[in-house]
Order: C-alpha cells, then sequence, then structure tokens
C-alpha cells in the first residue's frame, strides 16, 4: 500500500533545506538545493518508516495538507507531498 504524507520545507539560514514530516517526530532530513528536497525527502520517509516498521510499530495515518498548514510554524515553509510504501 502507498501512502502520502505532506513534507515542509523550510529554507535555512545557510542557504540549504530543511525537510521536515509533521506526522512523524525525528524524520527530517535536508537538502542543497529546493529540486532536490523531493528525492531526499522520499528517501528519508522510506527509511524512517522502514526503521518503525522494522521495530513493530505502525505506521501513522497521514494527516491532510490542511491539518498540517494549521500550524502557524508550517506556514514559514513549502508543503510537498510524498509518497512511500507502507506494510499494512
Amino acid at each position: 500500500m502507498r501512502r502520502e504524507f505532506i513534507a515542509v520545507v523550510f529554507r535555512t539560514s545557510e542557504g540549504a533545506f530543511a525537510i521536515e514530516f509533521p506526522d512523524l517526530i525525528g524524520c527530517v532530513a535536508s537538502a542543497a538545493t529546493y529540486s532536490s528536497c523531493p528525492d531526499v525527502a522520499a528517501r528519508a520517509l522510506t527509511a524512517y518508516l522502514a526503521a518503525i516498521e522494522g521495530e513493530g510499530y505502525a505506521v501513522p495515518k497521514p494527516s491532510s495538507l490542511e491539518s498540517v498548514m494549521t500550524n502557524p510554524r508550517n506556514l514559514e515553509g513549502v508543503p510537498i507531498a510524498v509518497l512511500a510504501a507502507v506494510r499494512v
């Protein structure tokens, strides 16, 4: 099964890009360019989900874009949708 998670991309003070998944505490990544953010985010998401599944934890249900963007901090970033395969 594939699930779509929302990541939020922020520009750092050093000019790079920080990627955070609000639904997945600790699932973060960084990218040198904005154009590389989707690929970097997908790799981070895949690794994170494999790790929690490997430990026997359930993958949380993804929040909607609207829900993620109700957090004022997330309004400072750009949301991107990232797909990942998950076991059910």
